[in-house]
């Protein structure tokens, strides 16, 4: 592979990791999650790998592409500054293809792109890709994940007993229930794999009325319940949608268009657009930080990039207010070039530090920091590394928001189905 082509690869997980270390006082987060989905790019001529998609119903490109966060929130703060997020991976892929068509060597590059960014990496997948050979590959290399998987028959009947409403007049607000089904294993799997029943009850929002049945669904869990409990991993997932908007944002503001006549060229071009994406993520994060007010990305290029590069001469009254508006605007951007400088200074990142001990351990940040290690277990023998490795701390991989909280009440906790149950999906 040529070498700019493999720059140009990496300089996304690179961008990220420069901003995140600029934010985070120079070190990994402890705890970083990706999100990976495929999306459409609409073709219009005759590019080659372009082709009809039945599911979105157009001509299109089908390309996968990865995003990180810091503990899989996209807002993230350090000491009341953000964190940062961004575009770690992309890959190309012909219009009509399989959602999981390539799927575990992109998970394997990007993985390794986003290993410099946190000590331990989970996933949160689309269920598209909560396939047998995808999960199994995960098990076997003990990375953490969640994902929804697609209904069956043997779900369905293992999902009917929880799908009866309590006696009585419904509240106007919605039901949830969340239930523990034990582990579920298809025949062609390898593995069992946790399985977590959500069942929805939403009323009509014109007649307030219920639906016949409530909406429900499935996800497999990759962590045991003492270290994420049923609660937590449902509100993990949900924090992916956050990714899911800022791929139609990127749709939205960026407006690629893939026109070249070779795959590779247009392929290139994506990943310099999602690299301006990135640049621009970045920007905007400092600017909201410095002004205290949020931006969706096409008001932060109208309203702050291409009214910077714009020149306003003061005739009369009206152009004397739209300048001193302007001026409101553009005062942000001496702390927000300052930033950018700091984060395009830093050297290459390094690969996550070891841990660090006695004093110099209360120095770290808190998103990077073991928490709680007392003088007996900072012994240098027993901390090999921070990922659940030989010799690593019992629990101290585990993200502090998916320790097991004791003092949930017992009623709270969902209904357990126990034991490992073997059943065609």
């Amino acid at each position: 592979m040529p070498r700019t082509v493999t720059a140009l690869r990496d300089a996304l997980a690179e961008c990220c990791g420069r901003h995140l270390r600029a934010s985070g006082g120079d070190h990994a987060a402890r705890h970083v999650t990706l999100d990976i989905d495929s999306f459409p790019i609409r073709v219009h001529g005759q590019q080659p790998g372009g082709a009809y998609n039945g599911h979105y119903g157009d001509k299109v490109y089908h390309p996968l592409a990865a995003s990180y966060s810091v503990a899989g929130h996209y807002d993230s703060v350090q000491h009341g500054h953000p964190l940062g997020n961004g575009f770690v991976h992309v890959r190309l892929r012909p219009g009509r293809v399989h959602t999981s068509l390539g799927v575990l060597p992109f998970l394997e590059e990007a993985l390794r792109l986003a290993q410099p960014l946190g000590y331990v990496l989970d996933l949160r997948l689309d269920a598209g890709y909560i396939q047998g050979e995808v999960t199994d590959w995960l098990s076997e290399r003990k990375l953490r994940f969640l994902g929804r998987i697609k209904s069956n028959a043997v779900l369905d009947e293992w999902a009917a007993p929880h799908l009866k409403r309590p006696p009585g007049r419904p509240p106007r607000e919605s039901y949830e229930t969340i239930v523990e089904l034990g582990f579920y294993q298809a025949d062609s799997w390898k593995h069992p794999q946790r399985l977590v029943l959500v069942v929805v009850d939403r009323p009509d929002p014109v007649t307030g009325q219920l639906n016949l049945l409530p909406d429900y669904f499935f996800l497999l869990v990759g962590w045991k319940p003492q270290e994420l409990t049923a609660e937590e991993a449902l509100a993990h997932y949900r924090q992916r949608g956050t990714f899911e908007d800022r791929l139609g944002e990127f749709q939205q503001a960026t407006g690629v268009h893939l026109s070249h006549d070779d795959f590779r060229e247009n392929e290139t071009e994506l990943r310099l657009a999602l690299l301006a994406f990135n640049l621009v993520s970045v920007l905007r994060i400092e600017y909201e930080q410095e002004g205290g007010s949020c931006f969706d990305l096409v008001r932060f290029q109208r309203d702050a990039l291409k009214g910077g590069s714009e020149v306003h001469q003061t005739l009369g009254a009206a152009d004397r207010v739209r300048g001193a508006a302007r001026a409101g605007v553009l005062a942000n951007f001496g702390p927000l070039l300052a930033a950018l400088a700091t984060c395009l200074a830093l050297p290459h990142a390094p690969r996550p530090r070891a841990p660090r001990l006695d004093a110099a351990a209360k120095s770290r940040p808190p998103h990077a920091r073991v928490a709680g290690v007392t003088a007996a277990e900072s012994d240098p023998r027993r901390l090999d590394t921070r990922c659940g490795g030989k010799g690593a701390l019992p629990n101290r991989s585990v993200p502090p928001h998916t320790h097991h909280n004791p003092r949930l009440p017992p009623t709270r906790r969902p209904a357990t189905i126990i034991g490992v149950v073997n059943k065609t999906g």
